[in-house]
């Protein structure tokens, strides 16, 4: 993972496990960008939206909260391409995914669109970004 999910995925599991002990004890951070009160769990959502904003991702509120965790789940079944670069998520994995997680038949079609709009969102960032070190370190333009 790189950029965004690189910044964002290993901030959620401590924050989560964090608010569990500071809400109850008034003490949540107020600097925090899913803050809502110093007695109250954080808004995930609000800090998702503002963190997809910084990297130009597509917003996931709220009402998203599945398909993003779904995305964390599967960021380790990347596809590789020449010279060991990512080409994106390895789709093929989701059934098994999907299956072992419970999730309906039903809600299954309008995660996969979510999921593909996330990973291509994820790999044009990613491409900005090593165009942008190559460019930096004096490489040759990719984009010609």
């Amino acid at each position: 993972m790189t950029g965004y999910l690189q910044w964002v995925a290993p901030k959620c599991g401590p924050c989560v496990v964090g608010q569990d002990m500071m809400a109850p004890l008034g003490r949540q951070n107020t600097a925090h960008w899913g803050f809502v009160g110093k007695a109250e769990r954080y808004d995930c959502g609000q800090c998702i939206t503002r963190h997809a904003r910084e990297y130009g991702f597509p917003p996931l509120d709220a009402g998203q909260i599945e398909v993003w965790n779904l995305w964390f789940l599967v960021q380790s079944q990347q596809r590789t391409g020449g010279m060991g670069d990512s080409a994106g998520l390895d789709f093929g994995v989701l059934p098994a995914v999907f299956d072992l997680e419970g999730i309906p038949q039903a809600r299954r079609r309008r995660l996969f669109r979510q999921l593909v709009t996330l990973n291509d969102a994820w790999l044009a960032h990613r491409a900005k970004k090593l165009e942008e070190q190559r460019r930096a370190q004096g490489g040759p333009r990719l984009d010609v």
